[in-house]
């Protein structure tokens, strides 16, 4: 089933543009999201520097995989900019930060957010964007994740660590979800009032002045009802019109 990226809760996985995505957190403009899995393996930088503004896997994420994505349905406009903080493990910020439309984690980002991501299989360790250091002699170490979740460094032109991609992606934007109990319903609820929205406009619109006030007040109380009955199936997890129905069936019987 369809969702909005936004209606999500943060932990979901959903599928967008042929890739597993996992919804970190509710952003300004958007969701952050991290791929469920590893898609691939590269160096961080095959020149090996441990910078990602200048890193050949920020090339090819912002290049080719960008490109792979859209031809499996995304829209660039899909997607809003990362502004990547690239300080370093040892608190060093002389790398600044970078803005990228696909990037990685940084180590506070895996941190802040490790319950809701998911270890990888056995010997599939992942890149992160934060390098060890900014110091000459440590600018070839980057930060990466073991299996288990455990933070590690790596020498930055090594190719055989994996890579999940890190985005933000707009929140009225369409994924697909498995659905949970009950949410094929609620999905529903918020579709119809959607198009109830837009019906009322185009109706009022057309209406002369003196009709429209009086039109408007019924179709307020018309949303209102299709709201109540969303607001409390998504406390109760009990359909209302089948409630009703159930109800009007009683009736009927004692009758």
């Amino acid at each position: 089933m369809e969702r909005k990226i936004g209606a999500l809760k943060n932990g979901r996985v959903f599928t967008y543009a042929g890739v597993n995505w996992v919804k970190l957190d509710d952003l300004r403009g958007g969701a952050l999201v991290l791929s469920a899995d590893s898609l691939f393996r590269r160096a961080f930088d095959t020149d090996g520097k441990n910078n990602f503004a200048v890193s050949s896997l920020n090339r090819e994420l912002n290049g080719e995989f960008l490109e792979a994505l859209c031809r499996e349905g995304a829209k660039k406009e899909d997607f809003v900019p990362l502004a990547l903080d690239l300080t370093s493990d040892d608190g060093m910020t002389d790398y600044g930060i970078t803005s990228a439309m696909i990037g990685l984690l940084s180590c506070e980002q895996f941190r802040k957010y490790r319950a809701l991501i998911p270890n990888l299989n056995a010997e599939d360790w992942w890149w992160l964007v934060t390098p060890d250091s900014c110091l000459p002699q440590w600018g070839a170490f980057v930060r990466n994740v073991y299996t288990d979740g455990a933070l590690s460094t790596y020498y930055a032109c090594n190719g055989d660590e994996g890579v999940r991609p890190l985005c933000i992606l707009k929140s009225e934007i369409f994924v697909s979800v498995e659905p949970e109990e009950g949410e094929e319903r609620a999905a529903e609820l918020d579709k119809m009032a959607e198009e109830a929205v837009h019906k009322i406009g185009a109706i009022l619109k057309d209406l002369p002045p003196e009709a429209r006030e009086t039109a408007a007040k019924g179709a307020l109380n018309a949303f209102a009802k299709v709201a109540m009955d969303m607001a409390f199936f998504k406390m109760t997890g009990i359909d209302p019109a089948k409630m009703r129905e159930r109800a009007g069936d009683g009736q009927k019987k004692e009758e």
